[in-house]
């Protein structure tokens, strides 16, 4: 799950693609609910333009389908929702969380 978070973070974290590469590419890391809401998203308006350190995991112990992973980047610590449909599903990201004050 680790890597799957730092992985959709690195391409979420790209303002200076085309936004049809930008979905096209992270989209195959995203939940369908997730590629639904961010499919239109501008990545130029992202302020986020690359991680600083390793990802937090953070796990919730009621919940075997969902996890976190925050990470520091140079506009704050983004939190990143991951979710799985069964335990021998893979895990993808369902929201990118910026740090308050930013989009």
């Amino acid at each position: 799950m680790l890597e799957t978070a730092t992985k959709a973070m690195t391409l979420y974290a790209r303002p200076t693609v085309t936004d049809k590469e930008w979905i096209q590419e992270l989209g195959q890391l995203l939940t369908a609910q997730a590629t639904a809401d961010y499919q239109y998203v501008d990545p130029a308006n992202i302020p986020v333009t690359r991680i600083t350190g390793r990802g937090q995991l953070r796990i919730d112990e009621n919940n075997g389908f969902g996890c976190h992973v925050v990470f520091p980047t140079d506009a704050g610590d983004y939190d990143v929702q991951l979710l799985r449909s069964a335990a021998d599903k893979p895990w993808q990201v369902n929201r990118f969380m910026p740090p308050n004050g930013t989009k």
